[in-house]
Order: structure tokens, then sequence, then C-alpha cells
């Protein structure tokens, strides 16, 4: 009788202190979801702010752009001018020539307009890429210090 009441204290100290790890254990659930919910929020105001800075530097470069083709269309159309004067005031054998490196000439300045533009802009992305990646990364260290 007194092994039955021995197993019967065993089973209840068992049954206890399985209680009581499932209390901790909810309350490790509620304190990762908590965490989690944090973390989300955190994500995603990162993620927001990123994309209107994004959309800054976007509208920034679309505009600057915009610009460049007026100055570049400008500078063209000054180069093209003097270039018909040139070749009217010039001989027949002369034309062919002056026309080769009018077309030269705008496609430089195309190709050099293009350059900058695509060098500039790939820099800015660049650079919001690293500054969200230090903003990821510093969320999650200060997460796992604060989870630890």
């Amino acid at each position: 009788m007194a092994d039955l009441e021995q197993v019967v204290n065993d089973l209840n100290l068992a049954s206890q202190s399985l209680q009581e790890l499932r209390e901790k254990y909810d309350g490790a659930l509620d304190l990762l979801d908590n965490k989690n919910t944090q973390i989300t929020g955190a994500l995603d105001s990162a993620k927001s702010n990123a994309l209107q800075e994004i959309q800054t530097i976007s509208d920034t470069a679309t505009s600057q752009i915009s610009q460049l083709k007026n100055t570049s269309l400008n500078l063209v159309n000054e180069a093209k001018n003097t270039a018909t004067t040139e070749i009217s005031n010039k001989k027949e054998e002369h034309k062919q020539e002056l026309e080769t490196k009018k077309n030269e000439y705008i496609n430089k300045i195309v190709a050099k307009a293009n350059e900058y533009d695509i060098a500039n802009i790939n820099a800015q992305v660049q650079a919001m890429d690293t500054k969200i990646t230090e903003q990821i990364n510093g969320a999650k260290t200060e997460l796992n210090s604060k989870i630890d």
C-alpha cells in the first residue's frame, strides 16, 4: 500500500512539474509573440521609411534626368544649327563629312548623359541598400540582446 501511495505521490509531483513547465512554456510563447510583433512592426516601419526614401530619390533622379535631357537636347539643337550653317557654307564635297561629325557628337552627348544617369542612380540605390541592411541588422541585434 505504501508503494501505491508513493506512486500516486510521484505522479502528483510529476503532474505538478508538467503544469509548471506548461506555464513557463506558455509564458515563453507569449514573450516570443510579443517580440515577433515588435520586430515585424520595426521591419515594416523601416521598410516604409526606406520605400519613402527610395521614392524621393527616384523623384529627384527623374527630375535630374529630365533636366539633363533638356540640356542635352538644347546642346544638340545648338550643335545641329551650327553644323547646318557650316554645311550650307561649304562645298558639296564636305557635306557628308560634316554630317558624320555632327552625328558622332550627338551620340557622344547622349552616351555621356546616360553614363552619368546610370552611375548616379546605381550609387543612390547601393547607398539605400546598405542603409536598409544596417537598419535590419541593428534591429536584429537589439532584439537578440533583449531576448538574451
